[in-house]
């Protein structure tokens, strides 16, 4: 089959080939590859290297247990969503955000949150799609919070978008099995909304603004894809572009510290 051939001559599939990228879809969106919890994974290697780096230059919270709590410095320089400088071009900060926490106890609730609703999302709407909901909804949750707070990080946000995505599966399944999972959904969300109010300097914009995000794309999913054990060419292309925005976004965090040094 070549590459650019339009349509199969086996099964009339539009662009089978996809330009050669299939076998790369095919192997980033493995089946056998938890995407859930790869990224968990991610989140603690990228907090401790950031812990390791705040403790080699000074810049930690405090004594203590405080120790392992980079300071600001390291915080901007690893890309935390920092308003002025986002404003003054660092577009990628809202994506290497969601990648960051500032404690031991953020990082080990947003890591415990993931794994438990994670896999369920990502069984319901496929890799690809679950990728699309982490990073839109964190990004959302982020830009939503913009007018009112200056200094942010954590995947809270995106994690509340898969809590929206729930929400939103459960309305566009239906039945006894959609009011359960709906009324889970809502259950998870009053806890985080709770835990906001509570707990000072957590980000409720983020949190409410993921939330958003991941119940309107979970409504507009159509889950009968997974249904049919597969996920569409255009989720997949889309979840690959998000990844590599995620990579570039890294890119330009480290080119600035670099710049910076």
């Amino acid at each position: 089959m070549e590459q650019d051939a339009r349509r199969c001559v086996s099964c009339g599939r539009l662009w089978p080939a996809l330009f050669g990228l299939r076998p790369v879809l095919d192997r980033v969106f493995s089946p056998h590859v938890s995407f859930s919890k790869t990224l968990a994974l991610a989140l603690v290697i990228i907090y401790l290297a950031m812990t390791l780096v705040a403790q080699k230059t000074g810049d930690v919270a405090g004594a203590g247990f405080d120790k392992f709590t980079a300071g600001p410095l390291t915080l901007v320089r690893f890309g935390a969503m920092y308003n002025d400088l986002f404003f003054a071009g660092d577009w990628w900060r809202p994506i290497t955000a969601c990648l960051l926490h500032a404690g031991v106890l953020h990082v080990l609730f947003n890591v415990a949150a993931l794994f438990q609703i994670g896999p369920l999302i990502e069984h319901i709407y496929g890799p690809a799609r679950f990728t699309i909901m982490f990073l839109a909804s964190g990004v959302v949750g982020y830009v939503a919070g913009l007018p009112f707070v200056a200094f942010t990080m954590g995947a809270s946000g995106a994690i509340c978008g898969m809590i929206g995505a729930l929400i939103g599966y459960g309305y566009q399944r239906g039945g006894a099995y959609g009011e359960a999972a709906r009324r889970q959904g809502i259950q998870w969300l009053i806890y985080v909304a709770l835990f906001g109010f509570l707990v000072p300097g957590v980000n409720n914009y983020a949190h409410f603004g993921g939330a958003a995000a991941g119940y309107v794309l979970g409504r507009l999913f159509d889950i009968r894809q997974m249904n049919r054990g597969r996920e569409s060419d255009g989720a997949r292309l889309a979840a690959l572009v998000c990844l590599a925005l995620v990579l570039a976004a890294c890119g330009l965090a480290a080119h600035s510290n670099l710049a910076d040094s």
